[in-house]
């Protein structure tokens, strides 16, 4: 299961974005425009303390403001300012570890963050 499939069945999460989901708008230019699609995924827990618990609460992921290392790493975004995004939109990009290691990392981080 990828980590985008994960996160768009959990209810406690305000939205997902990544646009390889059909559902997603940008799914057909993404489509067009890409062999296949990225590592990057974004979602929001809704608020700034929620965020800022699951990024505290990852064990193998990265908190990182740059991301393409290979090592997953995730970031707040709203931290830095300048974006009309809400407190709580993480993004996120997947690295090189395990799937089963990554999915158990980010489903323990949000359930910590609840």
């Amino acid at each position: 299961m990828r980590l985008a499939d994960c996160l768009s069945r959990r209810s406690d999460l305000a939205a997902v974005y990544y646009p390889g989901l059909p559902t997603h708008p940008g799914h057909d230019a993404a489509r067009r425009q890409m062999r296949a699609f990225g590592t990057i995924v974004s979602f929001d827990v809704g608020t700034r303390a929620r965020a800022e618990t699951f990024l505290r609460s990852l064990t193998i992921v990265r908190e990182a403001t740059s991301f393409g290392g290979v090592h997953s790493m995730a970031e707040r975004r709203a931290r830095w300012g300048g974006d009309a995004i809400s407190d709580g939109f993480i993004r996120f990009s997947v690295g090189c570890e395990t799937t089963e290691d990554i999915l158990t990392d980010v489903t323990q981080a949000l359930d910590r963050a609840r």
